[in-house]
């Protein structure tokens, strides 16, 4: 295995291990972190976006202490995706990529590379030219706001070229290191030079290296949610299953919110929120260990859904906005608790998961969709 991590002895890293994600815990270099990998048959890992004099200390910020980590600086990283996965979709963020490194060049920013993600995009990483002055907690905040102001000229330029916004302005973003395989496609991360970009994606996926990989996430039409499964993998982990919010039938999606588990008082006003500002009802809470989900049958299309998660700081908000879909465990319905009661109509309320509560809905089949994930 063959990695490529620019200044890695200033980067965070993460790994996949038993469908558990875990912190490197020491400083390393590359020929450790290689070696780990073959010993442990590790394909798939991450590393910061951000350099830090104590990058394996990272932890949440509401409890990481600054002078513990001491941010350094951030690459100006675009992700070019274009999601489902397809020829005809992977082509068009192939040429979004080439636009990128148009604006990159024009800008006279130094490039430290180019990879093809393994799955539906690619990575272009570049080195900040600015240097930004004060503590490390000021340097960052401003790193962001240059981000920022990145992301708005490349909205003028091409009208934000199929770029995540969301990793380009994120200074705690991990990403794929090149070397190592994207698992729900099986092609590996890996770097590829402007001559290979402009070729046809059929000589780039023909060029890359694909493992075999079993799904790790399925879908499952299931009539209603009543029933409790078991399921385990081959070494006998037992894995997660959760209800997706998918409305089948129709482009839309019941309201589902992840927060860090929240105090009565926080989950009501968040509550009251959703259903004062964006007519959501009704919501439901349900605490799973240290989180906690609001819920509501209520079918939303996407825009209206990217909104509501946003304006209550949910943290699935980047995930539903890359899946396309959100979850939530399907034990829910046992421990949940009304918060709002129900002000909506009939022809508001998805059918399938309004049953789970007793109610009548009419949007969308009378199906639901299921995600299989592993436990920790």
């Amino acid at each position: 295995m063959e990695l490529y991590i620019p200044d890695l002895k200033f980067r965070h890293i993460r790994y996949v291990r038993n469908g558990r994600f875990i912190k490197l815990k020491k400083k390393t270099n590359i020929n450790e972190l290689e070696d780990l990998f073959s010993k442990e048959k590790i394909t798939e890992a991450y590393y910061s976006t951000s350099q830090f004099i104590n990058p394996h200390k990272i932890k949440a910020r509401k409890i990481e202490k600054e002078i513990d980590v001491l941010y350094l600086k951030t690459d100006i990283f675009f992700d070019v995706d274009v999601s489902p996965f397809s020829i005809k979709n992977l082509d068009t963020a192939r040429e979004s990529a080439l636009s990128v490194l148009d604006f990159v060049n024009e800008k006279g920013y130094k490039i430290k590379y180019i990879a093809f993600s393994g799955s539906k995009g690619f990575h272009i990483s570049v080195e900040d030219p600015l240097e930004y002055e004060g503590m490390p907690n000021e340097r960052e905040k401003a790193a962001i706001g240059h981000r920022r102001k990145i992301w708005k000229e490349l909205e003028d330029t091409c009208n934000g070229c199929n770029v995540d916004k969301q990793v380009l302005e994120d200074t705690r973003r991990i990403v794929r290191i090149p070397g190592t395989y994207n698992q729900r496609s099986g092609y590996m991360c890996r770097l590829l030079n402007k001559n290979e970009l402009e070729n046809n994606v059929d000589d780039i996926l023909n060029k890359t290296k694909r493992i075999s990989v079993k799904e790790r996430s399925a879908k499952v039409e299931i009539k209603l949610p009543k029933i409790e499964l078991n399921l385990f993998d081959k070494n006998r982990n037992a894995i997660k299953i959760y209800l997706k919010s998918n409305v089948l039938g129709t482009k839309r999606h019941v309201f589902i919110s992840k927060h860090q588990k929240l105090s009565e008082k926080a989950i009501l006003e968040k509550a009251k929120r959703l259903a004062e500002v964006y007519n959501i009802t009704p919501i439901y809470s349900f605490n799973n260990w240290n989180i906690t989900y609001l819920f509501s049958p209520k079918a939303l299309d996407r825009e209206r859904m990217k909104k509501a998660l946003k304006s209550i700081n949910a943290l699935n908000l980047g995930s539903f906005m890359k899946y396309k879909f959100t979850i939530i465990p399907l034990n829910f319905k046992k421990e949940s608790k009304l918060l709002i009661k129900n002000t909506s109509k009939k022809e508001e309320l998805s059918k399938f998961h309004s049953k789970v509560f007793g109610l009548e809905g009419s949007v969308g089949k009378d199906k639901g969709s299921l995600f299989l994930g592993k436990m920790r």
